[in-house]
């Protein structure tokens, strides 16, 4: 019912309130068959246990009281999704009313560029000024859209008089158009003059005085004004040939100049750049200081080969700062050298005790990680003075190696024990093999419980060995039980009897059968989790007809779930039960031991 629950408030994350509405059901319909099914189960339990099938009641489960919670969520989202839709229509409505609206406002725009335009026609004028005022109005037409006239009748008499005040204006201009020749005319000779100024300079060898009269030249062409149509095109080419040319020496002496400090600024940049690479915190010893003082010097010198460049007086700044800054770290690094040896001796002296402290401590698993943390910090620390850097480093090993020679001789003990017990235990598994049941049952029983106890008084196997040996033994300890008729889960408990006196009656019991709580509630906390994920699989299998061997295997696989989940209770009961007896035990009062007089 849970997954049930997490898949509904996945749901109603989404944001189509569609999908959530056609999912829904679905998942209502089966958060109640799986609480049919929980219900059922428990009033199978109650009445198995002696209770009145009448008399059951099925508890309130609190996945249902957050089932309803949810569905609060559904039905607000739900009102939420109705008050949309009514808001979109309104929208709608609202949209054609300010297209209307909108219209009326274009028709007065529309009414107020007519006035503009008249006052512009009225005033005579047709020059560029007025040109451009009548083409910003007739983009601003434009731009403020079209008016259906079956709409707005009245847009179509305003649309007319605009169209009519445009031909008024360019048919003036044409008009001025023409008394605009003569100036033309007058404008063409001035710039012939100009032309034959700057045929002058073709052989100027001063660039200077070339590039100031070229500027000149430049400014009284702009100036000079249009010339006749049919000669804009000449005038132009011939100016263009000239200034081309022209610009092209002025160009070229620039370009030189521009490269050649172009490339000692990219010169400069590189020595810059080879001395911003020495990383000053990797230098850690006199030669790398020394390797790279004379690196440093070097570039130096070849700077001074350079001539003026780009940005010369700014690199320059930073390329002196930036070996000003490397010298004054030498200076720091030998001014800290000795004091910073000191330090490292007396950490690592620190390490070597720390390492010899723990080298005979046994507990394996803490210490190694110890001394892994201990290397790691060794490494990190740098050198100390000359003399005492191998004994220090010799003293630190020592220990280390003393402590993984140790673990690696006990280790090796403990695989040959275990080797012993793989040995011991299949020997006890062919002797409950070759053992023989008397026929009486309590003489049986207590014979299989000291086999029991015989297999839990034997340390561990090697791991590889570790399942095989373990389902030998219980396929011939079951041999045995099965032969004693007994049920199924007097059996196990039986068997469980057997461990659970060994781990009683051995050191820390206490701890032992705390931990065997545990592991128990783990095992079945995982085993619900497999139950549910199978009883959801069983699921799909709803609408298939005939046999199927996959829906039979998952019905196997719940059903031997279940069976493992009550064994796991069963041991919690008898846990429990051996437990209380202990208390008993301790609790009952000791009686005095009388003395005969």
């Amino acid at each position: 019912m849970q997954s049930v629950i997490d898949r509904f408030e996945e749901l109603l994350k989404q944001d189509d309130f569609r999908e959530i509405r056609n999912r829904v059901g679905v998942l209502r319909s089966e958060f109640r068959k799986k609480l049919e099914d929980k219900n059922d189960e428990l009033r199978e339990a109650f009445i198995d246990e002696g209770g009145d099938p009448d008399a059951f009641e099925a508890p309130v489960d609190p996945l249902e009281e957050k089932l309803e919670a949810l569905f609060v969520i559904y039905n607000e989202k739900k009102e939420a999704f109705k008050l949309e839709r009514e808001a979109a229509a309104a929208q709608r409505a609202e949209r054609e009313r300010q297209r209307k609206e909108a219209n009326i406002q274009k028709l007065e725009v529309q009414k107020g560029l007519l006035e503009e335009l008249k006052v512009v026609v009225s005033s005579g004028e047709t020059n560029g000024e007025a040109l451009q005022k009548i083409r910003d109005l007739q983009n601003k037409w434009k731009a403020n859209g079209k008016i259906d006239p079956e709409e707005m009748p009245s847009a179509k008499d305003v649309q007319l008089d605009f169209s009519h005040q445009l031909d008024v204006f360019f048919h003036n201009r044409k008009i001025n158009l023409e008394l605009r020749d003569l100036d033309q005319n007058r404008n063409l000779e001035a710039k012939r003059k100009i032309l034959k100024e700057m045929e002058a300079l073709i052989g100027e060898e001063a660039i200077d005085k070339v590039a100031a009269s070229m500027r000149k030249h430049q400014s009284d062409w702009n100036a000079a004004g249009q010339v006749p149509w049919d000669k804009k095109d000449e005038i132009f080419e011939q100016f263009k040939t000239l200034a081309d040319q022209i610009y092209g020496r002025i160009q070229s002496y620039y370009d030189e100049r521009r490269a050649s400090a172009k490339q000692n600024l990219e010169a400069k940049q590189g020595l810059l750049d080879q001395v911003k690479a020495i990383n000053i915190e990797e230098l850690k010893s006199h030669k790398s200081w020394q390797e790279n003082t004379s690196k440093v010097i070097a570039l130096q010198a070849d700077w001074k080969k350079i001539g003026f460049s780009e940005r010369n007086e700014e690199i320059w700044q930073e390329f002196r700062s930036t070996c000003d800054g490397f010298f004054a770290s030498k200076k720091h690094f030998y001014e800290n050298l000795d004091a910073n040896r000191e330090q490292n001796r007396l950490k690592k002296i620190e390490l070597c005790e720390k390492a010899e402290q723990m080298q005979d401590n046994t507990d394996w698993k803490s210490t190694t990680e110890f001394f892994i943390r201990l290397q790691k910090e060794w490494k990190g620390v740098g050198s100390a003075q000359r003399n005492v850097e191998n004994e220090l480093w010799n003293r630190f090993r020592s220990a280390c190696d003393a402590f993984f020679q140790s673990k690696k001789g006990f280790f090796g003990q403990l695989d040959e024990q275990q080797d012993k017990n793989l040995e011991l235990k299949e020997a006890l598994i062919a002797k409950i093999n070759a053992t023989e049941l008397s026929g009486e049952g309590g003489k049986d029983v207590q014979m299989l419980r000291a086999f029991a106890s015989e297999w839990d008084a034997i340390g561990h196997v090697p791991l590889k060995e570790k399942d095989r040996i373990y389902n030998a033994y219980y396929k011939a300890i079951d041999a045995k039980y099965d032969k004693l008729k007994m049920d199924r889960e007097e059996r196990v408990t039986m068997q469980y009897k057997s461990r659970l006196d060994n781990l009683m009656a051995s050191a820390d019991a206490e701890g032992k059968i705390r931990r065997e709580r545990q592991n128990i509630n783990t095992r079945i906390d995982k085993l619900r989790q497999e139950l549910n994920q199978y009883e959801n699989n069983l699921g799909f299998f709803a609408k298939s007809r005939g046999d199927n061997p996959l829906k039979k295997e998952v019905e196997s696989k719940i059903e031997k779930i279940r069976k493992e989940i009550q064994d796991l209770r069963n041991k919690l009961k008898t846990i429990s039960t051996a437990a209380k007896k202990k208390e008993e035990a301790v609790a009952a009062p000791v009686e005095e031991e009388k003395v005969e007089e």
